[in-house]
């Protein structure tokens, strides 16, 4: 609204005073947001959840720091000390975590029952539900992040492109009362900033690294037959999806 400069002064008023409210506007808004800070709560809940997930299937498939050597009273302690020190290191969140599951099992029957499964029987629980998933969960955002890059950079250069024709226009027209350049300018400058929030790019390599790793580690999966292997199994692959979200933690924080 700014760019436009009607000849008429009456006019000129109304969209500048536009403008000025659209400024006001988006200064409330900011302040709001850098306030209430929505976003850390929700990239912290993200990372408390897959801290938990982490463990969960730990627990479940004997892996370390749960073996299946302990008796069932000692890994429902290690589990639930674990939960509450991920609990006491986020107690920012207790106003987030306050629902109807704050109320419900830490521990059920099932995870119990599915703890003293035989080895096979875990073994292909954990590849479908947990590796095989996440693989499928990584390879997906990898190709989601590659297109929304791609599309960015369509974006960036149909605006550039918009700045230099309109520049170019407004030499041949010097009297015209809407300054196109300044409109495609800020459209190139907000498609720049909004690819360096999202770093479409560093996401797409990370998803890809973390879906390749996790192909390579069910590979092994048919030869498991024991429970050391199979802990071992597990460990590997929590390390590899630990590792991605480790670096989301990362750029998040620098974001």
């Amino acid at each position: 609204m700014g760019s436009i400069g009607p000849a008429d002064v009456g006019y000129r008023r109304i969209v500048h005073g536009a403008s000025a409210v659209w400024f006001f506007l988006a200064l409330g808004t900011s302040i709001l947001l850098a306030n209430r800070r929505w976003e850390k709560v929700w990239y912290s809940g993200r990372a408390v959840a897959e801290s938990v997930k982490s463990l969960t299937w730990k627990f479940i498939a004997g892996a370390d720091p749960f073996p299946t050597t302990l008796r069932p009273g000692e890994a429902v302690e290690r589990f639930t000390n674990a939960l509450s020190e991920l609990l006491q290191q986020n107690r920012h969140l207790a106003g987030a975590l306050s629902g109807e599951e704050a109320v419900g099992e830490q521990v059920t029957s099932h995870m119990m029952s599915t703890r003293e499964a035989a080895v096979g029987v875990l073994r292909d629980l954990y590849l479908a539900q947990r590796v095989d998933e996440q693989q499928g969960w990584y390879a997906t955002n990898a190709i989601r992040n590659r297109t929304y890059r791609n599309v960015s950079f369509a974006l960036l250069v149909l605006f550039e492109a918009g700045a230099a024709v309109a520049a170019i226009l407004l030499t041949i027209y010097p009297a015209s009362a809407w300054r196109a350049t300044a409109v495609f300018s800020a459209l190139a400058s907000a498609i720049v900033a909004w690819s360096q929030v999202k770093r479409f790019q560093e996401l797409t390599q990370a998803y890809g690294l973390a879906a390749q790793e996790l192909s390579l580690i069910s590979a092994r999966a048919p030869h498991i037959g024991t429970p050391e292997g199979l802990a071992r199994f597990v460990n590997d692959a929590e390390t590899a999806i630990s590792r991605e979200h480790s670096g989301w933690v990362a750029r998040r924080e620098t974001t």
